[in-house]
This record gives structure tokens, sequence and C-alpha cells, in this order.
């Protein structure tokens, strides 16, 4: 989001966020993505709630959409920030926090051959995939719109 500030870009495909409506365009969405948790197999935690417990440190990625969610979700849970998505598993695997936010595919990639880990059942976030442009030209975005309602037009007939 920072190379926005910077006119880095003119298109994006991006997680769709309130926050970055201010500036952005979003198109429909393309894909909806799942966000969850990665817990060492240790913690009490069987259920998405569980996580959010006093104690509990959730390591994720600072600039990651789902970070947005979490920050408005989480009320006893501790979160600690991490420059990425992998930085955060590692700060779990590494003993520093209890559970890792991410993309449930990612997490469940980190997982794979990580001896304690499990993924956590169940999504606290859909984040919702997006073509974004800067707001100002409302011909591109009736374009953007009517381009991904075709493409997903066109996906669903397959």
């Amino acid at each position: 989001m920072a190379a926005i500030d910077r006119d880095e870009w003119d298109i994006a495909l991006i997680a769709e966020d309130p926050s970055r409506a201010d500036r952005l365009f979003f198109s429909p969405p393309y894909a909806i993505i799942s966000a969850t948790y990665a817990v060492r197999v240790d913690l009490p935690c069987r259920t998405l709630n569980d996580v959010d417990a006093s104690g509990v440190r959730i390591a994720t990625a600072r600039s990651a959409a789902y970070t947005s969610r979490l920050e408005r979700l989480i009320k006893r849970a501790t979160l600690v920030y991490a420059d990425d998505p992998s930085s955060a598993f590692a700060l779990m695997v590494g003993g520093e926090c209890d559970a890792a936010a991410g993309i449930r595919e990612s997490l469940a990639r980190f997982a794979v051959g990580t001896p304690g880990v499990r993924v956590v059942d169940g999504a606290f976030s859909e984040i919702k995939q997006t073509i974004a442009i800067r707001h100002g030209s409302p011909q591109a975005a009736a374009h953007l719109t009517d381009f991904t309602v075709r493409y997903m037009d066109m996906a669903e007939a397959r």
C-alpha cells in the first residue's frame, strides 16, 4: 500500500479493505480467501474463539488485510506484529507466540513438516480478492467491474 502513495502502480490484485476505500476503487471479488490460525499443538485451542484468550499471543503480518480484521475482532489475546506472514509463522514456531494468523493455504504449507503445529478449523475472516485502481476514473472503474463480472461468469460456466 505504501507503493500507491509513491505512484508506483496503476492496477493491483489486492484484498478489498474498507480502510483503503478512500484511495482505491475495488472490482467485484474474483476470489474469496479464508484467514485462520496455526497454533502449537500444546495450546488448548480447538476453535477460533479459543485463540482469543488472555495470555495468548497471536503473530500477524503488519500489512496484511486480515490484520485489520483481527485488530477489530481480538478482545483478550495480544497481537504481535511481524514484517510478513512467514515471519509471523516463525515467531510462533520459535515459541515467541502461541498462534500465527494467516491465509489458510499458506499456513497449511508452513505447517507441513513442522512438528507440533496444526491449523485451526474455520475462518476468522473471508478476504475478498479484487482488482484495484485509484479513484478518479469512472470509465476505468466501470470497465473493471464489467471485466470482472464477465470473468467470473466464464469461470462458473466451466
